[in-house]
C-alpha cells in the first residue's frame, strides 16, 4: 500500500516505493525542504528553504521618486509542458492576491486553505479495476496536487512543494504495480482516466521545475502508459459493440461525451510527454475518427444537426435544438442534461486552452464548416447560470439541475470572449469562489479571472438594454428593460415578477431590499415574498408589505426590512416581488434591486 502523510511545516513524511526500487522509503522532509533545488536544474530558490519573490514579502520598497513598487510577481519558471496552466496566469493571480483584488485574494483564501488541510492529510493512490473508486480518488487527488503545487507557486513555501511532488512521484510508483485502471469497464475506463489524468498531467508541469530527470522521466512514463488503454476504449466505441450496446458507436451515440475525454486525455498525455505525433492526431489526425476538429462539428448543434436516436425531441415532442447546445442534452432522460451538456463543453474548452498554450491552433475562436463554434454553447448555456432555472431558454432541460460547476468554465471563457454578456453576467450575478469539483476545485477564479468584473451578488441594475439579469414575469406583467430600467407592464390582478433562482444568500448578511421605483400610473403597495433553501415554496407566512411612491412623482427609493421577518434566516433562494396590489392596469419602473446588510 502506497500513503502520504503530511504534518505541518516541514513534517513532511511520505511512506512510498521509490520509483524503478522494490524497498519502500521513508522520506522526512524536514531536510528536503531544502533539498528540494538538488532536483532540477531549473529551480529558482535561494538554497536556503527559501525564495525569492513568493507573495508573502516579495515586493520592495519602491522607486527612485518615492513612489510604491509593483508587487514582484513569483520567479518559479514552469520548466515544462504547458497544459491549463500557464505564467501570466500565476502572475496575474499572484498580482490580484498583492493588491486584495477579487475574485483572487478569496480564492486564495480557500486555495492556501485546501492546501494547508492537505498538509495534515493522508491519502492514498489507487489505481485498481473499480470504476468508480479510481475516478473520484485520482480526481481529487489531483486536485490536491494542483492546490499544493498553485499554493507553492503563489506562496513560495516549501512545504507544499514537498508535499505536491511526492503525491505526484506516489502515484507514479503505485502505478509500476497497478497498471490497468478502472478495468471493470474497458469502454468507459477512456472516460474516467482522460478526465484525471489531464489534471495530473497539469500538476507534473507545476511541478516539473523541482523534479530531477529520472522522476520526470519516470512520471512522463506513467502517464503514457494510459495511452493505450484510452485508446482501447476509443477502439470499443469505434466498433460498436460491446456489452448490450450494438454498432456503430455503442447504440449510435456518436458523439458521446466518453469521445471527447478520450480525446483529451490524449491530448494532455501527448503535452506532458512531448508526442508531437500524439497531439496532433488529438488535434486534426486525419485517421482520428473523433479529433478535437470533428468533435467541435459533432459535439456542437445547430439548428437542424441529427440529434442522438433517443433525444427526446425525437421521442416525445420535446423542444428542438438551438444553436450552440451540446450532443449529449438528451441525457435529460435521467435527470442529467445539464451536467453531461456541461461536462462535454469543459472537455472542449480545456483542449481548446491547452492548444492555445502551446500555439497549436485557436480553438476558440474555430468556426467547423456547419458553423458550429465554443462560443455558441456558451451563449447558450450562460442563462441557467443568470436564471438559475433549469427550465431556461425552450424548457428542454426542466428537471435537471443547474450545475453551478460551470462558473468556472465561465472564468476561463471570458477570457477569451471578454464582450460576451452571456458570460459577463454569469460572473457578476453569481458568487464566483466555489470549488469546482470536476476539475480544477478551488483554483478557476484564482487562474482564470481577469479581475473586470464587477461581482455585485444580489445587485440588479439593469443597465444593459434587453436584459432583465434573470428577472422573469410571473404572472399578469411583462418586463422591458430600456434605457438604465425595469419597466413592468401590469396587465391584470395579481402582478408578480420573480428573481433568478438559487440565489444562494446567507440571510445573515443580507437584511435589506432597496428598490429605486417610479411609479407611473397607480397608487396602492408592493409586496414581497421569499423564499430559503430549506422553505423552497413562496407563502404568505413569508410576505413583507411596503407603499408605493406616488404615481407620476420622481423616483424615490423604496427600503423593505428584511431582516425584521420573523422567517428570515437560513439561506435565501429567491424573491418575488408583486409590484401592485391592485387590478388596474398602469407601469412601474425599477431602477435597481438591491439586497444590502
Amino acid at each position: 500500500m502506497f500513503g502520504v502523510r503530511w504534518g505541518v511545516g516541514f513534517g513532511l513524511i511520505l511512506s512510498f516505493t521509490a520509483c524503478g526500487t522494490s524497498e519502500p522509503s521513508t522520506v522526512d522532509v524536514a531536510d528536503a525542504a531544502g533539498d528540494t533545488q538538488g532536483h532540477a536544474e531549473q529551480s529558482s530558490g535561494t538554497g536556503d528553504g527559501t525564495t525569492e519573490g513568493a507573495f508573502d514579502g516579495g515586493t520592495s520598497d519602491g522607486t527612485d521618486d518615492g513612489t510604491p513598487a509593483e508587487p514582484e510577481p513569483p520567479i518559479f519558471p514552469l520548466t515544462g509542458p504547458s497544459i491549463w496552466t500557464s505564467q501570466e496566469m500565476l502572475q496575474r493571480a499572484w498580482l490580484g492576491i498583492a493588491k486584495g483584488e477579487e475574485p483572487f485574494a478569496s480564492a486564495w483564501e480557500r486555495v492556501r486553505g485546501a492546501a494547508d488541510e492537505l498538509l495534515d492529510t493522508s491519502l492514498e493512490p489507487y489505481q485498481g479495476e473499480e470504476y468508480l473508486r479510481f475516478y473520484r480518488t485520482a480526481r481529487d487527488q489531483g486536485q490536491a496536487l494542483r492546490h499544493l503545487a498553485i499554493a507553492h507557486h503563489l506562496s513560495g513555501e516549501p512545504a507544499y512543494l514537498d508535499a505536491a511532488r511526492a503525491l505526484l512521484l506516489a502515484w507514479v510508483d503505485d502505478g509500476l504495480e497497478n497498471t490497468s485502471p478502472a478495468s471493470e469497464l474497458p469502454h468507459s475506463a477512456g472516460l474516467v482516466i482522460g478526465r484525471t489524468m489531464s489534471i495530473f498531467a497539469d500538476g507534473y508541469a507545476l511541478v516539473h521545475h523541482a523534479l530531477s530527470v529520472d522522476e520526470r522521466q519516470a512520471v512522463e512514463d506513467w502517464l503514457a502508459a494510459k495511452v493505450p488503454i484510452i485508446q482501447q476504449s476509443r477502439q470499443i466505441w469505434e466498433s460498436g459493440t460491446y456489452a448490450s450496446f450494438g454498432p456503430p458507436w455503442l447504440d449510435e451515440q456518436f458523439f458521446n461525451n466518453h469521445l471527447g475525454a478520450q480525446t483529451m486525455g490524449l491530448l494532455a498525455i501527448g503535452y506532458a510527454t512531448g508526442d508531437e505525433a500524439l497531439v496532433q492526431e488529438e488535434l486534426r489526425g486525419a485517421s482520428n475518427p473523433r479529433d478535437l476538429e470533428t468533435l467541435i462539428e459533432g459535439v456542437v448543434f445547430m439548428p437542424g444537426d441529427a440529434l442522438y436516436k433517443k433525444d427526446p425531441t425525437l421521442t416525445a415532442g420535446a423542444p428542438a435544438v438551438r444553436a450552440g447546445e451540446i450532443y449529449d442534452r438528451y441525457r435529460v432522460t435521467g435527470g442529467s442534461g445539464i451536467h453531461y451538456a456541461h461536462l462535454h463543453l469543459r472537455l472542449l474548452t480545456l483542449m481548446a486552452l491547452m492548444a492555445d498554450n502551446n500555439a497549436d491552433g485557436d480553438y476558440f475562436a474555430y468556426t467547423a464548416e456547419g458553423g458550429e463554434q465554443l462560443l455558441l454553447s456558451f451563449q447558450f448555456y450562460g442563462a441557467f447560470a443568470v436564471e438559475g432555472r433549469s427550465n431556461a431558454r425552450t424548457g428542454y432541460y426542466e428537471g435537471s439541475p443547474v450545475d453551478w460547476d460551470m462558473l468556472g468554465l465561465f472564468e476561463l471563457a471570458h477570457r477569451y470572449y471578454p464582450d460576451e454578456v452571456e458570460i459577463i453576467e454569469a460572473l457578476e450575478l453569481r458568487p464566483r469562489v466555489r470549488r469546482d469539483r470536476e476539475t480544477f476545485g478551488w483554483t478557476a477564479p484564482l487562474l482564470f479571472a481577469q479581475g473586470d468584473i464587477a461581482h455585485r451578488v444580489g445587485r440588479w441594475e439593469f443597465e444593459r438594454n434587453g436584459r432583465a439579469e434573470g428577472w422573469l414575469a410571473r404572472k399578469s406583467v411583462t418586463l422591458s428593460v430600456d434605457a438604465g430600467a425595469l419597466a413592468v407592464q401590469l396587465q391584470g390582478s395579481d402582478p408578480g415578477m420573480l428573481s433568478p433562482e438559487q440565489l444562494g444568500l446567507p440571510t445573515s448578511q443580507y437584511g435589506t431590499l432597496r428598490l429605486g421605483v417610479r411609479n407611473v400610473a397607480v397608487d396602492g403597495q408592493l409586496q414581497v415574498f421569499f423564499t430559503t433553501t430549506d422553505e423552497p415554496v413562496f407563502s404568505a407566512e413569508r410576505e413583507l408589505v411596503a407603499p408605493l411612491p406616488p404615481a407620476g412623482g420622481a423616483q424615490a427609493e423604496v427600503v423593505v426590512d428584511l431582516a425584521s421577518h420573523p422567517l428570515w434566516s437560513g439561506t435565501l433562494a429567491q424573491l418575488r416581488i408583486d409590484p401592485y396590489d391592485g387590478n388596474v392596469p398602469g407601469q412601474i419602473v425599477f431602477d435597481y434591486i438591491r439586497l444590502e446588510p
